[in-house]
Protein backbone atom coordinates (compact mmCIF):
# COMPACT_ATOMS: atom_id res chain seq x y z
CA UNK A 1 0.00 0.00 0.00
CA UNK A 2 1.40 3.34 -0.83
CA UNK A 3 0.24 6.62 0.44
CA UNK A 4 0.92 10.08 -1.33
CA UNK A 5 0.61 13.05 0.92
CA UNK A 6 0.03 16.64 -0.48
CA UNK A 7 2.03 19.34 -0.94
CA UNK A 8 -0.11 21.85 -0.29
CA UNK A 9 -2.43 22.54 2.79
CA UNK A 10 -5.47 23.44 0.97
CA UNK A 11 -5.32 19.86 -1.30
CA UNK A 12 -6.28 17.88 2.13
CA UNK A 13 -6.38 14.51 2.43
CA UNK A 14 -4.51 11.41 1.83
CA UNK A 15 -4.59 9.44 -1.07
CA UNK A 16 -4.09 5.85 -1.13
CA UNK A 17 -2.85 3.68 -3.88
CA UNK A 18 -4.63 0.51 -3.48
CA UNK A 19 -6.10 0.24 0.34
CA UNK A 20 -8.11 -2.00 0.99
CA UNK A 21 -6.38 -5.22 -1.60
CA UNK A 22 -3.35 -4.27 -0.37
CA UNK A 23 -4.39 -3.75 3.02
CA UNK A 24 -5.70 -7.47 3.21
CA UNK A 25 -3.08 -8.68 1.55
CA UNK A 26 -0.34 -7.78 4.24
CA UNK A 27 -2.43 -9.32 6.21
CA UNK A 28 -2.43 -13.16 5.12
CA UNK A 29 1.22 -12.48 3.04
CA UNK A 30 2.81 -15.53 4.52
CA UNK A 31 6.33 -13.00 5.22
CA UNK A 32 4.23 -11.03 7.73
CA UNK A 33 3.66 -14.65 9.68
CA UNK A 34 0.48 -12.88 11.02
CA UNK A 35 -0.84 -14.01 13.88
CA UNK A 36 -4.42 -14.25 14.84
CA UNK A 37 -7.01 -15.53 17.83
CA UNK A 38 -10.48 -16.26 17.71
CA UNK A 39 -12.66 -14.08 19.89
CA UNK A 40 -16.13 -14.81 20.65
CA UNK A 41 -19.03 -14.37 18.47
CA UNK A 42 -20.80 -10.91 18.14
CA UNK A 43 -23.63 -9.25 16.89
CA UNK A 44 -22.81 -6.93 14.06
CA UNK A 45 -25.54 -5.13 12.20
CA UNK A 46 -27.69 -7.93 13.42
CA UNK A 47 -26.01 -10.96 11.93
CA UNK A 48 -23.59 -12.82 14.25
CA UNK A 49 -20.13 -12.43 13.27
CA UNK A 50 -16.83 -13.98 14.25
CA UNK A 51 -13.87 -11.73 15.41
CA UNK A 52 -10.40 -12.36 14.59
CA UNK A 53 -7.92 -10.26 16.35
CA UNK A 54 -4.14 -10.15 14.30
CA UNK A 55 -0.96 -8.66 14.52
CA UNK A 56 2.21 -8.73 12.82
CA UNK A 57 5.93 -7.01 12.82
CA UNK A 58 7.40 -4.84 10.40
CA UNK A 59 7.30 -6.98 7.21
CA UNK A 60 9.99 -4.24 5.86
CA UNK A 61 8.78 -4.88 2.72
CA UNK A 62 6.80 -3.01 -0.33
CA UNK A 63 3.77 -4.95 0.53
CA UNK A 64 2.67 -2.98 3.28
CA UNK A 65 4.01 0.54 3.56
CA UNK A 66 3.11 4.45 4.09
CA UNK A 67 4.93 7.11 3.96
CA UNK A 68 8.26 5.22 2.89
CA UNK A 69 7.87 3.52 6.56
CA UNK A 70 7.08 -0.78 6.90
CA UNK A 71 5.58 -0.66 9.89
CA UNK A 72 4.01 -3.64 11.29
CA UNK A 73 -0.30 -4.06 11.64
CA UNK A 74 -2.84 -5.10 14.74
CA UNK A 75 -6.43 -5.07 14.36
CA UNK A 76 -9.47 -7.28 14.07
CA UNK A 77 -11.07 -8.86 11.16
CA UNK A 78 -14.58 -9.67 11.08
CA UNK A 79 -16.73 -12.39 9.20
CA UNK A 80 -20.62 -12.79 9.24
CA UNK A 81 -21.07 -16.45 10.65
CA UNK A 82 -23.14 -18.22 8.07
CA UNK A 83 -21.71 -17.21 5.09
CA UNK A 84 -18.36 -16.44 5.94
CA UNK A 85 -18.11 -12.83 4.52
CA UNK A 86 -15.91 -10.31 5.10
CA UNK A 87 -17.94 -7.76 7.51
CA UNK A 88 -15.37 -5.36 8.77
CA UNK A 89 -11.77 -4.76 8.84
CA UNK A 90 -10.15 -2.57 11.71
CA UNK A 91 -6.16 -2.05 11.50
CA UNK A 92 -3.50 0.17 13.36
CA UNK A 93 0.28 0.61 12.06
CA UNK A 94 2.48 -0.81 15.55
CA UNK A 95 6.44 -0.56 15.22
CA UNK A 96 6.93 2.82 13.89
CA UNK A 97 10.33 3.85 13.68
CA UNK A 98 10.59 7.19 15.52
CA UNK A 99 12.61 8.32 12.54
CA UNK A 100 10.62 8.30 10.10
CA UNK A 101 8.08 10.92 9.28
CA UNK A 102 4.80 8.26 9.89
CA UNK A 103 3.77 8.92 13.34
CA UNK A 104 0.05 7.26 13.43
CA UNK A 105 -2.09 5.12 11.14
CA UNK A 106 -5.61 3.86 11.56
CA UNK A 107 -8.33 2.69 9.21
CA UNK A 108 -11.77 0.86 9.66
CA UNK A 109 -13.77 -0.19 6.63
CA UNK A 110 -16.95 -1.79 6.62
CA UNK A 111 -17.97 -4.84 3.89
CA UNK A 112 -21.50 -5.43 2.45
CA UNK A 113 -22.79 -7.84 -0.16
CA UNK A 114 -23.81 -4.67 -3.00
CA UNK A 115 -25.87 -5.76 -5.69
CA UNK A 116 -24.47 -4.33 -9.22
CA UNK A 117 -26.96 -4.36 -12.78
CA UNK A 118 -25.90 -7.17 -14.85
CA UNK A 119 -23.58 -8.93 -12.54
CA UNK A 120 -25.15 -9.92 -9.34
CA UNK A 121 -24.04 -9.31 -5.53
CA UNK A 122 -20.33 -8.24 -5.25
CA UNK A 123 -18.71 -8.27 -1.31
CA UNK A 124 -17.17 -5.03 -1.65
CA UNK A 125 -16.61 -1.58 1.07
CA UNK A 126 -19.52 0.64 1.82
CA UNK A 127 -17.77 2.83 4.05
CA UNK A 128 -14.83 3.57 6.23
CA UNK A 129 -12.49 5.79 7.91
CA UNK A 130 -8.17 6.38 7.51
CA UNK A 131 -6.63 8.85 9.65
CA UNK A 132 -2.93 8.96 9.07
CA UNK A 133 -0.64 11.41 11.16
CA UNK A 134 3.14 12.18 10.58
CA UNK A 135 5.62 14.51 12.82
CA UNK A 136 5.20 16.74 13.90
CA UNK A 137 1.83 16.00 14.46
CA UNK A 138 0.06 16.73 11.13
CA UNK A 139 -2.82 14.58 10.73
CA UNK A 140 -5.65 13.75 7.88
CA UNK A 141 -8.63 11.83 8.03
CA UNK A 142 -10.86 10.76 5.63
CA UNK A 143 -14.59 9.20 5.42
CA UNK A 144 -15.04 7.62 2.93
CA UNK A 145 -18.59 6.14 1.43
CA UNK A 146 -19.03 3.89 -1.88
CA UNK A 147 -21.92 3.54 -3.40
CA UNK A 148 -23.79 3.61 -7.16
CA UNK A 149 -21.57 1.00 -8.18
CA UNK A 150 -21.78 0.04 -11.89
CA UNK A 151 -20.25 -2.55 -14.29
CA UNK A 152 -17.14 -1.39 -16.61
CA UNK A 153 -17.09 -3.06 -19.53
CA UNK A 154 -14.61 -2.12 -22.27
CA UNK A 155 -12.91 -4.05 -25.39
CA UNK A 156 -9.10 -3.19 -26.05
CA UNK A 157 -6.91 -3.44 -28.99
CA UNK A 158 -3.06 -4.04 -28.90
CA UNK A 159 -1.71 -2.50 -31.82
CA UNK A 160 2.07 -3.50 -32.29
CA UNK A 161 4.60 -0.60 -32.39
CA UNK A 162 6.35 -1.19 -35.61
Amino acid sequence: MAFRFPRCKAQGGVVSDSLFADQLRAIFLPETKTTFQFRQVTARHALPADEFPFHFDSPGSPEWNIARSYPGMSGSIWVEEQSGDLQRVETKATSIIPELPLESFKSEMNYREVPIPDLGNLLLPINGKVEVCLRPGVCFRNELSFHDCQKFEGVVRIVPNP
